[in-house]
């Protein structure tokens, strides 16, 4: 156990501070978050004119499949990571064509491809520390 350890444990307890800082309740709220619910837009209109999405992935069947259960999870994510309004308008402004739900799964997706690489990455520490230990034993 030696630098590296010290460098990956200062780095994860950084990136930890500051995902705790970027969180919507330790947030500072602006003059804008406050004046918002006043000033929003009312109604959504009608269901029936909306247009149907156009598949976002090369594999429509497997995203019509994997879709609600996404949506459930984004929704359970929306607490966590802010106001979907907020998002919505900061897409706009971007000029994106993605919507505020697509934008959340591909963040999901982002997260797990992270914590996979994290994984696999302390996976083979770990194994490459028990075979150095075993070769130093025998």
């Amino acid at each position: 156990m030696g630098l590296h350890v010290f460098v990956l444990g200062l780095t994860l307890g950084g990136g930890l501070v500051l995902a705790l800082w970027s969180l919507p309740p330790m947030r500072r709220i602006t003059l804008s978050d406050r004046v918002a619910p006043y000033v929003s837009d009312t109604g959504t209109g009608s269901r029936l004119l909306a247009v149907e999405s156009v598949g976002v992935t090369p594999w429509p069947t497997m995203e019509r499949l994997l879709a609600p259960g996404l949506a459930r999870i984004v929704g359970r994510m929306e607490p966590l990571l802010g106001n979907g309004s907020i998002l919505a308008r900061r897409l706009d402004r971007l000029g994106a064509t993605t919507t505020v739900q697509q934008f959340r799964v591909e963040q999901l997706a982002w997260a797990l491809v992270g914590a996979g690489a994290a994984m696999a990455l302390s996976s083979v520490t770990v194994v490459g520390n028990a075979l150095r230990l075993r070769r130093r034993s025998i």
